[in-house]
């Protein structure tokens, strides 16, 4: 099915109307990266992550190891490889994270649920494996990771429900890397994907929950076709709402999704041709599809304008003090932002990625 799935999306994009969203006096910013990583360096770039000094490391899926390049962009070192032993990697990497306090770089495994940690000054010193699951098994994995603390992380969890209405259930935990403990923080709404049996990245316009967590500045996550963000902050017990503006959305019809599901039909593999896919009550155009906080207290929201692909990226950021929107050339996904760069993997041709940098030209003092 994965192997599908780029063509499919392309397609399903491609048979709809475009439409551009419409924000309410709001300056467009165009941006070019400043620094590029090649994609030639790389089997398969699954996630990157940035230190206190600017070094960019990038999980290679396909090398089953992860690289340390230094700011300017020069290769520096390598961590893990392919193996069993102590620091090695069973399955492909999943997600990065990193935690300035400590210097410590966390690493997930796909499938296994495997977390990995490094300290990476004076020296790269591997501390530990842990299994974040029993077995491959169990209707149990981790989605996503993010560094909290000196000995915590928030996993992103999804548990597979059985039954005539299965459904998979998602909640945010903490986890205790020296105990090896993790305790319910918040359950998540169900993805309305997962309900009609139908994966997002086969259907991106199914609506869904967006999660992202910034130390210091929170737990933010949005219900996508709402572009109202939720952000709580476990230490004070805070939470607050952060809506983006938009003048115009359309509606996403009942016509336009039949479309969309005819067209998946004749390109997927026969288990999925005899599926239902009863269209979700809310989808409009446009939505959102990735969400990230940055050290500024800012939300980063991309925007899917219209169902049609493009050769460009929009973001919505909005801060306390106004709202912009950032075009960047290709299709990108933003991973971290801080200290007035945005680091992000953009994809150059069919399983081909690249690592991109862009300097920002907006920063707090002149929002």
């Amino acid at each position: 099915m994965v192997r599908f799935l780029p063509r499919m999306i392309g397609s399903l994009l491609g048979c709809l109307v475009l439409m551009a969203p419409e924000l309410r006096g709001q300056e467009l910013i165009s941006l070019s990266p400043e620094l590029i990583l090649s994609g030639e360096l790389f089997g398969k770039v699954a996630a990157i992550a940035v230190d206190r000094q600017g070094q960019i490391l990038v999980a290679d899926a396909r090398a089953y190891q992860i690289v340390l390049f230094d700011a300017a962009g020069q290769a520096r070192d390598t961590l893990g490889r392919r193996g069993e032993g102590p620091g090695e990697f069973q399955f492909p990497l999943h997600r990065l994270t990193y935690l300035p306090e400590t210097d410590v770089l966390y690493a997930l495994e796909l499938f296994s649920s495997r977390l990995h940690a490094w300290r990476l000054s004076p020296e790269i010193e591997w501390l530990g494996t842990r299994p974040l699951t029993s077995s491959l098994t169990e209707a149990y994995r981790v989605e996503a990771i993010w560094a909290w603390g000196p000995d915590s992380l928030v996993l992103h969890v999804v548990e597979r429900r059985r039954g005539r209405n299965a459904h998979n259930a998602e909640a945010l935990q903490w986890y205790h890397w020296t105990l090896r403990q993790q305790t319910m923080l918040f359950s998540l709404r169900p993805a309305e994907a997962i309900r009609t049996e139908v994966s997002y990245t086969t259907l991106p316009f199914l609506a869904r929950t967006l999660v992202d967590v910034r130390p210091g500045r929170g737990i933010a996550w949005l219900w996508s076709d709402s572009l109202i963000v939720h952000i709580y902050h476990p230490r004070g017990q805070r939470q607050y709402h952060r809506p983006f503006r938009i003048s115009r959305r359309l509606p996403f019809t009942q016509a336009q999704w039949k479309q969309a599901v005819d067209r998946m039909r004749q390109l997927a593999p026969p288990m999925y041709k005899s599926l239902r896919y009863p269209r979700p009550q809310r989808n409009y155009w446009p939505y959102t599809d990735d969400l990230l906080l940055d050290d500024q207290g800012r939300v980063w929201l991309r925007l899917q304008p219209g169902p049609e692909a493009t050769s460009r990226t929009v973001y919505l950021v909005v801060s306390e003090k106004g709202q912009r929107q950032l075009v960047l050339e290709g299709m990108v996904d933003l991973e971290v932002v801080q200290q007035g760069q945005a680091w992000g993997i953009r994809n150059i041709a069919e399983g081909i990625k690249e690592v991109v940098r862009y300097r920002l030209l907006f920063n707090s003092a002149e929002e």
